[in-house]
């Protein structure tokens, strides 16, 4: 089920970021987060969506080592952001 979810969602990208974080208590994820979360509405103005993924698999498959860390898909392509 959960590879037939991550299909269908990979179909849908399109100007989508993706937050990875390693555990749930990391204050510097959650710094981020709370950032992320204040452009969130003018993400969406432009049809940005955000999600936070919490999924070692699929961080390996975007080649994600350090954690948190931003993935941008623009057409669907995974741009990882490193700054």
């Amino acid at each position: 089920m959960v590879a037939a979810c991550e299909e269908t969602f990979l179909k849908m990208l399109n100007n989508c970021i993706w937050k990875f974080s390693d555990k749930e208590n990391c204050n510097i994820c959650m710094t981020i987060l709370e950032e992320l979360e204040k452009i969130d509405d003018e993400c969406d103005v432009y049809g940005i969506h955000m999600v936070k993924i919490q999924d070692p698999q699929l961080a390996k498959r975007y080649s994600i080592k350090t954690f948190p860390a931003l993935v941008y898909f623009r057409n669907g392509n995974p741009l990882l952001f490193e700054g």
